[in-house]
């Protein structure tokens, strides 16, 4: 570590100061909002940028929800790699058991995968020293299947 990195007290997640408070926590901080308790005004708000995908339901395969510790050590291409390979794996071994026992492919398949996929983005983000919090929701879609 280089000592620069050491004596530097601002290393770690993103902060909102006052406070030094991660982002996702200061939504109902006073002390970060109100400049009586000595915060700053429009520093910070609770209103979430939101994204509409149109017919989304019907044109997205999954999408996934996480925290800001997810974040913080896992970039965009790192958890659709670990979709991409969970998933083919998963079905790849679904699709032997079922030529085995010939049975058809069924939907507790998507939930088992779903389930493997969150446990490793997790498992991802702890291994790779997450600072926060690290929460995920993974959410399939028909198109998934």
């Amino acid at each position: 570590m280089d000592s620069e990195d050491e004596a530097n007290p601002y290393i770690g997640p993103y902060r909102v100061f006052p406070g030094r408070l991660s982002v996702c926590r200061t939504f109902g901080d006073c002390e970060a909002k109100l400049t009586q308790l000595g915060g700053l005004a429009g520093c910070v708000t609770c209103n979430p940028d939101v994204h509409v995908e149109k017919n989304g339901v019907n044109t997205l395969d999954w999408i996934l929800i996480g925290s800001d510790g997810i974040f913080d050590k896992l970039k965009n291409d790192k958890i659709n790699k670990t979709v991409w390979d969970i998933t083919t794996f998963q079905r790849s071994q679904q699709q032997l058991q079922n030529e085995k026992n010939k049975k058809p492919n069924n939907i507790k398949a998507v939930h088992a995968i779903s389930g493997l996929v969150a446990d490793e983005i997790l498992q991802s983000a702890a291994y790779n020293n997450s600072m926060d919090n690290i929460s995920v929701v993974f959410i399939a879609f028909k198109k998934f299947e």
